[in-house]
């Protein structure tokens, strides 16, 4: 057999030389289309012999043959080269294109697949916990570490693609919120039954009110503030829904300045102005009796009034810039009485906020016990009972209805049951007192705010709560309102803390989950793109001669690739897969060398 010295092995360059179908398959299995090479390109070269020294020195089938110079080739490299011509097909033909694509894209379909379960995955675990305290998180891990793994599979399953994909960790957001705690309940208290806490009999219907109820009046009476209800709250927030009643103590102040009638007299002394109310004859002179207080018997009003004189009577003392001091004069009647109460009322912060809605005084006055039924806690069959027995309401219009009990039933202290029937009212529904703790109350306040004030230059004497009440001159009939409200309102929830409770919501302060979907957007679209970027390529391979070969990226390709005529392709030309370039590589051993002032690749033994 001929050998041939390496250094003789050149080849002549046609003026247009094409790739051959092989370097097309090998193209198109990397997804690139090799189009034809232009007609009309020739290369034009000074000289008229250009040597081209391939890439790869070729290995003769057996070992001592080479390509012979002058494109003759022996008998044993010619049987190779038509093998070679034939693109790696026994019969010549070029490859199957019904080679299953799944197999050469597998990988790249598992991926985009992998990043959209995950995506789903993702929306999946947060979506049914959005807007949820982070206590109720159901699961060991930590919202943040699931996240985080679904995270660096997608980047995994598309490394090259979708860096990105940190963002998803932004789609989780946590703010602090106020959630409700099943576990716990507030309360507020409240009563059926006003009590003034009755004590000794002193006279008829009449008794003297206890020690603790005298000392929350006269707090009342020196408290610049309402006072306010205790409840329980425990976490600092709380709500009681809707409106709840409770029975207690209503004030109602009356301005009747229009009554007084002014007498005035003159002495020796000088002159002097009377100020009176002729319905209880209560008098207030300038000087010694500047402010009067008193009642006429335990069941009218008390009645205040105020005379500080005309304009020209001052006595040295400057009038205040009120509506009774420019006026000189000014008087006023207040009452305490027993009422429901309707309130509406939260807790934020631990500071409640009580609102009063309404109040009813829906009884028949005159009768020894003050009933009265809250018609939307009726259940029908009790509402059937009350028209049954004569109660002529309709449901739907009417809040409260006035309930008569008989003074020797015997249920008196219990007014459950409706007279001449076997019917029951729920006790919750029946908001009543008893006729002594109104008139032993309005009794003792009578008593409280009975006496005169002296008020001149160098004078200031009295009783303290009148004096109190006086404020040096400065008494109005708002002023005397708001002492009569305040002494209610402290009546009111003396009498509703010896009662039940109201009981409402507790929110506690949380950290909840929050989703910004927004930041899927890169991903989504990076992941749609690259899916159909990927249905592309497929689709476009699927069309060429080289799509049953996976060479994909793999550099491995070109490495046993030789550029230049049809039949000039290296000895891996029938090789269409990547794992068999790879065999195929671990089993050569090659040597960088240069030729001719031309580097290239040469298997060596």
């Amino acid at each position: 057999m001929e050998i041939y010295d390496p250094e003789d092995i050149r080849r002549s360059l046609s003026t247009r030389s094409t790739a051959s179908a092989w370097t097309e398959r090998t193209l198109a299995g990397m997804g690139i289309r090799n189009g034809q090479a232009d007609s009309s390109s020739t290369t034009s070269n000074t000289k008229s012999n250009i040597e081209f020294i391939p890439l790869q020195e070729w290995q003769a089938i057996d070992q001592g043959s080479y390509i012979c110079p002058n494109n003759s080739v022996p008998n044993g490299m010619q049987q190779n080269h038509q093998t070679q011509e034939g693109l790696g097909s026994h019969d010549g033909s070029p490859p199957s294109r019904g080679s299953p694509l799944i197999r050469i894209w597998w990988l790249e379909i598992v991926r985009c697949l992998l990043v959209v379960v995950m995506i789903a995955a993702l929306v999946g675990t947060i979506f049914p916990y959005r807007s949820q305290p982070l206590s109720q998180w159901p699961y060991s891990l930590p919202i943040n570490t699931i996240v985080a793994f679904y995270a660096e599979v997608m980047r995994a399953a598309m490394i090259l693609v979708l860096g990105g994909f940190p963002l998803t960790q932004q789609v989780v957001q946590f703010y602090s919120c106020t959630v409700l705690d099943p576990g716990v309940n507030a309360t507020i208290p409240k009563t059926n039954y006003a009590s003034a806490e009755l004590s000794q009999h002193i006279g008829a219907g009449l008794n003297s009110i206890g020690m603790d109820v005298q000392a929350v009046m006269n707090g009342a009476i020196y408290d610049s503030e309402p006072k306010q209800v205790s409840y329980v709250c425990p976490s600092g927030t709380c709500t009681f829904e809707g409106v709840y009643h409770t029975m207690g103590w209503c004030s109602h102040c009356k301005d009747i300045s229009d009554q007084v009638e002014i007498r005035s007299s003159h002495t020796s002394m000088g002159s002097n102005t009377n100020f009176t109310l002729p319905s209880s004859n209560l008098t207030a002179t300038v000087g010694p009796r500047t402010f009067v207080m008193g009642q006429r018997n335990p069941n009218n009003p008390v009645q205040v009034i105020l005379g500080l004189g005309l304009s020209n009577e001052t006595h040295g003392l400057p009038l205040p810039d009120t509506l009774w001091g420019n006026r000189g004069y000014g008087a006023a009647e207040c009452s305490i009485s027993a009422c429901v109460r309707s309130f509406s009322s939260t807790v934020e912060s631990g500071k409640l906020t009580e609102n009063l809605v309404s109040t009813s005084e829906t009884w028949n006055q005159g009768q020894l016990w003050f009933n009265s039924i809250d018609v939307s806690c009726l259940n029908p069959t009790e509402t059937q009972a009350l028209h049954n027995a004569g109660y002529d309401f309709d449901p739907k219009t009417t809040s409260w209805i006035a309930y008569n009990l008989s003074a020797l039933a015997e249920e008196a202290f219990n007014p459950t049951v409706l007279n001449g029937t076997k019917t029951t009212i729920r006790p919750e529904c029946i908001y009543q007192t008893y006729q002594g703790e109104v008139y032993s109350l309005s009794a003792y306040i009578g008593t409280m705010f009975t006496g005169a004030v002296s008020y001149g230059p160098g004078d200031l004497s009295g009783p303290s709560i009148l004096q109190t009440i006086f404020k040096e001159g400065n008494v109005t009939f708002s002023t005397i309102g708001d002492t009569f409200d305040r002494l209610a309102q402290a009546l009111t929830v003396w009498t509703r803390e010896q009662g039940g409770n109201v009981t409402g919501l507790v929110y506690r302060s949380d950290t909840c989950v929050g989703a910004l979907w927004g930041w899927l957007a890169y991903p989504l679209s990076v992941t749609i793109g690259t899916m159909i970027l990927l249905a592309w390529t497929i689709d476009r391979t699927r069309r060429e001669e080289g799509s049953a070969q996976d060479y994909k990226s793999s550099p491995l390709a070109l490495f046993f690739h030789r550029l230049g005529n049809v039949g000039s392709e290296g000895p891996a030309s029938d090789i269409e897969t990547r794992d068999r370039l790879q065999k195929k590589a671990k089993t050569m051993r090659v040597v960088f060398q240069g030729t001719n002032k031309v580097w290239r690749f040469i298997e060596v033994d």
